[in-house]
């Protein structure tokens, strides 16, 4: 019977020991050291398997970390850029804010520049008119005067 990884030797085969062993022993050595470099060489393969399956998995791990902080930067650079648009349009309100009050301030600053050159209209017009009144108001004194002085000399 053969059995995996191990030979055969002329007893498992049912031949006698003392013919068969010296005309085969140069072949059953022959067959043993490559068996046993055979053995050697798939133990070698094994190990250097074992190791790529090690260097693989490693490699799949890292790989996926890499992949995990890829999407997390890719997700991190979506929310900055949202982040940036929104501080852009405050900006564009802010600026169009500060416009529309500039606005607002010269038009207040156009009224009250035109208020006050009504008040001193207003004023120079109040001045002329108690000018002429009192002229009117003097006028009138004077005509009062004249009246009594034109009715004692009416009398007389």
């Amino acid at each position: 019977p053969i059995q995996f990884g191990v030979p055969a030797t002329d007893a498992d085969l049912g031949m006698g020991h003392d013919a068969a062993s010296s005309i085969l022993a140069p072949l059953r050595e022959r067959l043993s050291r490559e068996h046993k470099a055979c053995e050697a060489e798939r133990a070698d393969a094994k190990r250097e398997a074992d190791a790529a399956q090690s260097r693989d998995e490693q490699i799949r791990i890292e790989l996926a970390a890499r992949q995990a902080e890829k999407a997390a930067a890719e997700r991190a650079t979506i929310d900055l850029e949202a982040r940036a648009l929104s501080a852009r349009e405050a900006r564009v309100r802010a600026e169009q804010r500060v416009a529309t009050t500039a606005c607002v301030a010269a038009g207040k600053e156009a009224q009250l520049s035109q208020l006050s050159e009504c008040d001193q209209l207003l004023q120079r017009q109040h001045q002329r008119m108690q000018l002429h009144q009192d002229e009117a108001d003097k006028a009138d004194r004077e005509l009062n005067q004249l009246r009594r002085d034109f009715g004692e000399a009416m009398r007389k």
